[in-house]
């Protein structure tokens, strides 16, 4: 929690520690996310200035520089939305009368909005009568969205295959999940795991104050309020972003700094590049988490001036010549560059891990767009509902291409992640894309996502060949802004890297009958990568744990073999049979649990 003083006012930074708890325990998110916030007195007050207009999300939520009492010369961001009121009806017997106060507490059993805030926006009277029926105020989207049951909804790329989104989810509104994925990628941030995000620091619900409308003759309309309320996202200001420095008034700005060269290993590259790769970990970063953000496009990839002040790990940046990376047990080194990556905007990004948390029309609609007419456009959703590892890393890559930063490097991920060669010319770079991305917004085709999914694994890419120059043992004067045990990480995802020869993976591929002893380390390596391939694909909850538990029982059967494998592939084993334990308990023997605790 940021704190901040002055001679007459303290001012905290509320509710990041308090959210994650909700999500952690199954709590109502809404009712603590619209209850009326200790900073709005200070908005009220001008204490809290609006500064600078910076500019306007997805949802047309304007982002504004704001000054902090207290907070010296440190900036921070306020990204505002406005809750429109909505009306209600109260259906009231003949001859009954109904009070505010019964209302507001079954609209905050029904709902999920704070008593106080109902009341609040009906005039602050609780004894208020109603006798006839009537009309009342409530926040117009703050209706409760943790799911009380559980859901199965069409995926995008299969209409024949669903996505389960079991009881408990967080399924809301832009402003809520954006808030709370966001703080669990700013917890990313601070508990060391990857310096690319943006630290997230509160949420604030104010109600504007509320006045009667009156009638022609000046007096009162009784129960009648005109006003909306606002919500406030609190977090770190940043410099720029990669799409400010790449073009300018004319397009492509081919003088600005970000197309400088480096020298790195005896070859050239541009400062975009070794941005590109801190995208592509960060990526990789928020998928340990099941997050999709959902829309990386040049101007929510966000940069950081590295200047000497710049700390990340009680380490300064500018002090070393190179950056570390730590994944899985191998290390990437890269050059320091005058910035450093900071994602942020997660307004239509979903984490699917578990308790699923995610914005309401990204799972239901992935925001498919209306024609003309009013029907619903050729281009499909703009998003998936289901978890993929591609899309983060398609969509990235092609607005970098796009957008005139095709260096050969750039060039040579694009091809990694659409599985061409290395060697494959532009007019076949072309085709492809024609094929993976919509024309009119250049984001991926849904229905062309899982043919991908391994080739645009970030993680996969970042150990590819291509990366060969910033793959090996450290130099000297190294910082390491990555986390180096990932193993230590509650709640991650984990993914097997691509195989050398991937293979299509149908249920009837991996089958639980007993094997010969005599199969080879290379039948077992790839059923082991049939199995990752299922995990990865399945996102029934209930049958997930079966799969995993008909892995481990095939795994235990063949054990002379499993000693054999990698060391990566046994770490991922292991790691999933940990975060599923109880999940698959009642699937396994006692005799693979013993195996699997030895």
């Amino acid at each position: 929690m940021k704190t901040s003083k002055t001679m007459n006012t303290s001012f905290e930074f509320q509710g990041r520690d308090e959210t994650i708890k909700i999500i952690d325990t199954g709590g109502n998110l809404v009712e603590y996310l619209t209850t009326q916030s200790a900073e709005c007195p200070l908005f009220e007050a001008d204490s809290i200035k609006l500064v600078k207009k910076l500019g306007e999300g997805q949802a047309g939520a304007p982002a504004w520089l704001i000054n902090v009492p207290g907070a010296g010369r440190r900036e921070y961001v306020a990204k505002i939305f406005t809750d429109k009121l909505e009306k209600i009806d109260i259906a009231i017997t003949p001859g009954n009368t109904v009070t505010l106060d019964q209302v507001a507490k079954k609209i905050q059993e029904n709902y999920g909005i704070p008593y106080n805030t109902t009341i609040y926006l009906n005039g602050g009277n609780s004894e208020l009568a109603y006798k006839k029926k009537s009309k009342l105020y409530i926040m117009g989207n703050a209706k409760i969205c943790k799911t009380t049951k559980s859901e199965d909804i069409k995926r995008f790329d299969d209409p024949n295959h669903f996505n389960t989104i079991p009881a408990g989810s967080y399924v809301c509104v832009e402003r809520f999940s954006e808030y709370v994925v966001g703080i669990i990628c700013g917890n990313i941030f601070r508990k060391g795991m990857s310096a690319h995000f943006i630290d997230m620091f509160g949420f604030a619900t104010c109600d504007q104050p509320v006045e009667n409308e009156k009638d022609k003759s000046g007096k009162n309309i009784e129960g009648k309020f005109m006003k909306n309320v606002k919500e406030y996202v609190f977090m770190d200001k940043i410099d720029s972003t990669i799409k400010k420095l790449m073009e300018n008034e004319n397009g492509r700005n081919t003088n600005s700094p970000i197309f400088g060269k480096i020298n790195f290993n005896g070859k050239k590259y541009t400062e975009l590049d070794i941005l590109c790769i801190q995208t592509l970990s960060a990526i990789s970063a928020m998928q340990q988490y099941g997050i999709v953000h959902g829309d990386l496009h040049l101007d929510n990839v966000f940069l950081e001036i590295v200047d000497k002040k710049t700390e990340y790990g009680n380490n300064f940046l500018l002090a070393a010549d190179l950056w570390e990376y730590t994944i899985f047990g191998d290390t990437i080194v890269i050059p320091k560059t005058t910035w450093i990556v900071k994602i942020g905007d997660f307004g239509l990004s979903v984490k699917y891990s578990l308790p699923i948390v995610g914005n309401e029309i990204t799972l239901r609609s992935g925001y498919w767009q209306t024609d003309a007419t009013g029907n619903l456009d050729k281009n499909g959703p703009w998003l998936p509902n289901w978890f993929t590892t591609a899309y983060d890393v398609l969509y990235f890559l092609v607005n970098v291409y796009v957008a005139g930063g095709g260096t050969s490097f750039v060039q040579s991920l694009l091809k990694r992640a659409l599985g061409l060669s290395e060697k494959a010319n532009n007019k076949e770079l072309e085709a492809e894309i024609d094929v993976a991305f919509n024309k009119s917004n250049m984001r991926p085709r849904m229905t062309e996502l899982n043919n991908y999914r391994s080739s645009a694994n970030p993680r996969s890419i970042l150990l590819s060949d291509i990366m060969e120059d910033f793959q090996g043992v450290p130099a000297k004067n190294v910082t390491s802004i990555e986390l180096a045990n990932i193993k230590s990480v509650k709640g991650m995802k984990y993914t097997i890297p691509k195989r050398v020869s991937p293979k299509k993976v149908s249920p009837k591929k991996v089958s639980s009958k007993k094997v010969s002893s005599e199969e080879t380390l290379e039948k077992f390596t790839d059923k082991i990568y049939d199995y990752s391939e299922l995990i990865e694909l399945e996102t029934n909850v209930e049958k997930k744990p079966e799969i995993i538990a008909e892995m481990l029982n095939y795994i235990y059967k063949n054990n002379v073999y499993a000693n054999k494998i990698s060391l990566e592939i046994r770490t991922w084993v292991k790691t999933i049979y940990n975060l599923n334990k109880k999940l698959i308990r009642p699937y396994i023997t006692q005799k693979i649990v013993d195996y699997m605790s030895g």
